[in-house]
């Protein structure tokens, strides 16, 4: 066959799975970890179809070259799909298929193992076109948003793009600006429309990024902002002094962005404050990997259950939070200090690897990556789909021109085994995909009886009884119907992760069968998870009335009084006026 039609082919098939990731991480399922919802199932989708055309796309390489093209980092890629495949097809404990880490991490790896079969040349040509057509889409998408919603009250919360949130979409935006700088560059050869295509694109970004108002892509673009300042040419002589004046301003600027939106940046305090304050869980060998929204609820409600009298910031700005807005952080919770300096490491070493200054790919691949992590310390831009493939597509580009000097012989037949490996956790993941879509029919299905929907959820319950969210729904279809199931069914649920939904759920229980014990425990607990809420402040009073401890019911009426308000409506000084009452 003719090699040039061998390499379109090549190129196309690359392509064709590149645009489908995409598609998928922006469309179909944006959000990895929305633990307040019961997910779509489109992550489960996302493992059949990437695993399954890598597996084919490593089955061709492997067949096609008799030697590896590989570095040593693709073969600890390869060892990690083998550790992750293995862990997601035993389907045991909390290390299966329905936990949205593990199945992310999967696709990740994949997919930078795919983009380096594709080689440097598939990245540059296909790849990074591709990954601007996505983000020029979602720039045209959000002045679309900002045109419609022009003059809404929450105009920078209605900014989102395809995005969970405008934040997040912000960051997104910046994000490519070192690619959109690199595509110009290498495309375009007038130099004053190069510079012009730039600063059009950027500044039109840059618009979007200050409406929206997020304080962790202000800071990525401006860390940004000071290495295109480095390398200008009169910058050279006076390097270090100059990067330590723009470490300052820097600095300067992430305390001031602070009081742009107070309650929210308290708000994260408050998370880092709980979460460093447990450091001697898991500071030698973390808490596990994807635990850290089972853990820190439990330390959020242990915190203001051990304080006499909350600090009136703390009280406003904590909320129902699973993810700590640090990346760093939660990386250490979950993995402990020995994780933590091997993802420093590896980093150091990928923004520290010194590239010849015409080759300009790598270096803004680093810059791309140094906007991630500046990002990362306010954010969670790494639970988010579209950002975690944008971020594997770097690491493929990156990685081989980082370790280009190593080599790594004899994969060939690692590289087949990896394929059929790959094509097993296809299997696996499509037969639990296909559960979800069952148990999402029957969520919507209104023409079924509720005993025919309790036998539906007992023959699922062995498949997917390590999800919470299924565990939380079946719970309460049992409550539903006065089913003694319901109490085991929701303690279940609350173990694997602990919501306002299964707090609420479980009060409830126990309330209905007068065990007020456990169920003031419960309301306790959601009094102390999302402590600026006033309702469920008096739910807690109310049971403890019932219960009979009139001395519990006034305390509690007395920390009502005092609470201070986030939003004042007619609940809240209704909800006053019976705690005044009642100390009366």
């Amino acid at each position: 066959m003719n090699r040039k039609l061998i390499v379109a082919l090549e190129l196309g098939y690359v392509a064709s799975v590149f645009i489908l990731c995409m598609w998928y991480a922006l469309y179909k399922y944006t959000f990895s970890f929305n633990y307040q919802q019961i997910p779509e199932g489109g992550h489960y989708l996302a493992l059949p179809v990437i695993a399954g055309l890598t597996a084919l796309s490593v089955a061709y390489a492997a067949i096609r070259y008799a030697k590896s093209r590989f570095m040593p980092v693709d073969g600890l890629v390869m060892l990690a799909l083998v550790v992750f495949g293995a862990l997601l097809a035993t389907g045991s404990g909390w290390y299966n298929l329905h936990n949205e880490v593990w199945v992310n991490t999967f696709c990740a790896l994949s997919i930078y193992l795919f983009l380096r079969l594709g080689g440097p040349f598939a990245f540059r040509k296909v790849v990074i076109p591709i990954i601007l057509l996505f983000f020029l889409l979602e720039l045209c998408v959000g002045y679309a948003m900002l045109f419609i919603n022009f003059g809404a009250e929450r105009l920078p919360l209605l900014i989102t793009g395809h995005l969970e949130n405008s934040g997040l979409y912000a960051i997104y935006l910046v994000l490519h600006f070192p690619l959109v700088r690199y595509w110009a560059s290498v495309n375009i050869k007038n130099g004053r429309a190069k510079l012009g295509l730039q600063a059009v694109v950027i500044a039109a970004a840059s618009v979007l990024v200050l409406i929206v108002q997020s304080r962790a892509a202000m800071i990525g673009a401006a860390c940004y902002g000071i290495l295109l300042l480095m390398d200008a040419p009169f910058c050279r002589k006076h390097r270090k002094k100059i990067l330590l004046a723009c470490a300052v301003v820097l600095l300067l600027l992430a305390a001031g962005l602070i009081f742009l939106k107070p309650g929210s940046a308290f708000g994260r305090f408050i998370i880092w404050k709980i979460s460093l304050g447990h450091w001697q869980e898991y500071i030698w060998t973390g808490i596990g990997y994807g635990r850290f929204p089972v853990a820190y609820p439990s330390w959020q409600i242990g915190y203001f259950e051990s304080l006499p009298v909350s600090a009136i910031s703390e009280v406003l700005s904590a909320d129902e939070v699973y993810v700590a807005y640090n990346e760093p952080l939660q990386w250490l919770t979950e993995t402990g200090l020995p994780g933590l300096v091997v993802l420093l490491y590896g980093i150091w070493r990928l923004l520290s690897h010194q590239h010849e200054r015409q080759a300009d790919l790598p270096r803004q691949l680093q810059s791309t990556l140094l906007i991630l992590l500046a990002t990362s310390l306010f954010s969670y831009p790494l639970h988010v789909n579209a950002i975690l493939i944008l971020v594997s597509a770097i690491m493929a580009g990156l990685t081989p021109l980082t370790f280009r000097k190593y080599k790594l012989p004899g994969l060939r037949w690692g590289k087949i085994c990896l394929a059929a490996l790959l094509l097993a956790v296809t299997i696996i993941s499509t037969d639990t995909y296909r559960v979800v879509k069952h148990w999402n029919g029957l969520q919507e299905d209104i023409t079924i009886t509720e005993k025919e929907r309790v036998a539906a959820y007992d023959r699922l319950y062995p498949v997917l009884k390590y999800n919470p969210h299924f565990l939380l729904d079946y719970g309460i279809l049992l409550l539903s119907l006065q089913d003694e199931r319901a109490v085991g069914i929701l303690e279940e649920s609350k173990s694997r992760l602990i919501t306002v939904a299964v707090l609420n759920a479980l009060t409830q229980a126990y309330e209905s069968r007068g065990n007020m014990q456990a169920a003031i425990t419960n309301a306790a607990a959601l009094a102390c998870f999302v402590p600026y809420k006033f309702t469920y402040r008096k739910n807690l009073m109310d049971l403890y009335l019932k219960a009979g401890f009139p001395e519990k019911a006034r305390e509690t009426a007395r920390s009502i009084i005092a609470m201070p308000v986030k939003k004042d409506d007619e609940t809240v000084v209704n909800i006053k006026r019976v705690a005044g009452s009642l100390l009366e």
